[in-house]
């Protein structure tokens, strides 16, 4: 028989990321979001949301779509 153990810090550590990212996107729309590499974990993925943020922003003219909060 396997065990089976889970690493609970861990798990309310992803669960508090999960509800700020939901309270988040509850007043802010998702190409508003800033996102850091303490939330997402990967320094690519939040380099590529803060370009398409940058081009979503360009192309509803403006710059800065945090400029819009």
């Amino acid at each position: 028989m396997t065990s089976f153990s889970v690493d609970l810090a861990a798990l309310e550590d992803a669960a508090a990321g999960i509800n700020s990212t939901i309270n988040e996107l509850r007043s802010h729309s998702v190409n508003q979001l800033e996102v850091t590499v303490a939330q997402s974990g990967h320094r690519e993925f939040t380099d590529n949301v803060a370009a398409v943020n940058t081009v979503t922003g360009m192309l509803e003219g403006t710059a800065d779509p945090a400029a819009k909060r």
